[in-house]
């Protein structure tokens, strides 16, 4: 039978029963050159399926916001066929929940469509919204499980995209020159993302590949030019040829102690990124994976300027030494930590040393970025440690130690209460000191007459020195010393302080008296 049918007989039908009930039937073409059995409904063509579902091969309404209905001819409505909707006019869908499956090409460069929400629908496939370039939102329904090749390709409007955790297929270039997409969030239950999936989204910024991601295909990044920021977990294993080609806002990069296998350019012309960590775990680094630019169609590689290779493998220094790279090895251990000084003075607040961090090829490191310092015994006198622990892409951790010397000690005053005696008082030293040292000169220099006196308890802050010359000035210092293995170490000298000493009063002669 034709698909044309005679007029009067499709009148007398229609009059005797309902469009769903229509018994009659015709052959449609869909544009493949294919015919099938259809029927037709409220603008929807449509076939029965062996399982007794319906299937939509054409939309043949003029609404532009679209309902796709539960039920056809009192049969469930459960696939979209192939390009059913193809090239329509159609701006918003709504899919329902019995609908399970969207078929190859089904809404495919509906250049008018800007809205797509999904009740229930379990599979999308290739090309199903290829170049649908009105698409702003489109909301994916929990329960969903696969998402075909091609699916969003050159959806150029489409802003952000929320992959639900039931998905565990993303095929390949499903949202390739999405040049809009900014956002993703990616299913949790996905374990790789295939050969150009996202590349060309020249303004996605940030992606998380999420935990249970194994592999990253083939220029599944390349050419994100807003790229600053990729998260990879510790699941990775494989990161392909070309995948963050030409991502050159890229600055920072860390790649998870999983990796083993980097492809050829995997990163080629990311020209923000200068340096990269290439971690223990990978065994082949590929041609021209890191610091070169090329240009397309070129076969003319330049090196990007002051790039460096880290890490701490024989495979990460030979990539560096066979493409004349410079490499640093990123253990803190095999550069240098040294101390402007060994001696410092206590403060009560803590001495912190000064310190300078060196790596392996001689670079000074900056405390905050590529290395923390933490102290120990660092609040009193004694021997204290600085510990320099790695930070960023730097590891391990490298302490040294230093001596922090009694402050200078003050409120020193000297009396001299009795002959040939001076009484000195100090004020005590903070910082458990050993002990206090005394000097008492006849001159400033300490030259003359001197006298060193040993205060060997901590607590004591006055002493009594005797035997000293009447009537002559005696010159004070005072300082604190703290004993560190059999050696003392000193603090400085306090202020001098000077005090006649007192002497015998001289005896009055007595007068006779006249009788």
């Amino acid at each position: 039978m034709k698909k044309k049918i005679i007029a009067g007989v499709l009148s007398a039908s229609m009059l005797l029963c309902s469009v769903e009930a229509l018994p009659s039937s015709f052959l449609s073409s869909i544009g493949t050159g294919v015919t099938v059995e259809a029927a037709v409904a409220n603008g929807f063509e449509y076939k029965l399926l062996s399982d007794g579902t319906v299937e939509i091969i054409r939309y043949t309404g003029s609404s532009e916001n679209v309902t796709i209905p539960e039920m056809l001819a009192r049969k469930y409505v459960s696939r979209i066929g192939d390009a059913a909707f193809y090239m329509s006019n159609v701006k918003t869908v709504t899919i329902p929940a019995t609908v399970k499956n969207i078929g190859n090409d089904s809404f495919r460069e509906s250049a008018y469509l800007t809205d797509v929400k999904f009740l229930g629908t379990t599979r999308i496939d290739s090309y199903a919204f290829y170049k649908c370039t009105s698409l702003k939102n489109v909301s994916l329904n929990a329960g969903l499980n696969k998402i075909d090749d091609y699916v969003f390709y050159g959806c150029s409007a489409l802003k952000n995209i929320v992959i639900p955790d039931t998905v565990t297929s993303i095929g390949g270039y499903c949202f390739e020159n999405c040049s809009s997409l900014e956002s993703v969030t990616l299913s949790k239950e996905l374990t790789e993302i295939s050969d150009d999936t996202f590349a060309w989204c020249t303004s996605l910024k940030s992606i998380r590949i999420p935990n249970k991601v194994k592999s990253v295909g083939w220029r599944a990044f390349s050419s994100c030019t807003a790229l600053t920021q990729v998260i990879m977990p510790n699941s990775l294993k494989t990161i392909s040829d070309e995948a963050f080609d030409r991502c050159n806002h890229l600055e920072k990069l860390s790649i998870p102690n999983s990796v083993t296998t980097i492809g050829d350019g995997a990163f080629e012309n990311c020209t923000g990124l200068l340096d990269v960590v290439i971690p223990d775990s990978v065994t082949k680094i590929g041609k021209n994976a890191f610091g070169y630019i090329h240009a397309t169609n070129s076969k003319v590689y330049e090196k990007i300027e002051k790039f460096a290779i880290c890490g701490t493998t024989p495979v990460a220094q030979k990539y560096a030494e066979d493409n004349k790279f410079k490499f640093i090895d990123i253990r803190l251990s095999k550069g240098s930590v040294s101390l402007n000084k060994t001696v410092y003075v206590y403060n009560d607040n803590g001495v912190n040393a000064d310190v300078v961090v060196k790596n392996s090829a001689g670079d000074v490191l900056k405390a905050g970025t590529d290395y923390e310092l933490s102290y120990a015994d660092n609040k009193k006198c004694g021997k204290a440690t600085v510990t320099v622990n790695g930070k960023g892409k730097y590891i391990e951790t490298v302490s040294e130690n230093f001596i922090i010397t009694p402050a200078k000690i003050t409120g020193v005053k000297v009396k001299s209460p009795k002959v040939k005696r001076v009484k000195v008082t100090w004020k005590k030293a903070n910082g458990e000191v050993t002990g206090y040292e005394i000097q008492i000169a006849r001159n400033k220099k300490f030259t003359k007459s001197l006298k060193t006196i040993d205060i060997k308890k901590a607590n004591i802050s006055k002493k009594t020195i005797k035997k000293l010359k009447s009537k002559k000035k005696y010159f004070v210092r005072v300082r604190a010393y703290k004993t560190i293995d059999n050696t003392k170490y000193y603090g400085n000298w306090s202020k001098i302080v000077s005090k006649k000493v007192k002497g015998k009063k001289a005896k009055s002669k007595k007068t006779k008296s006249n009788k």
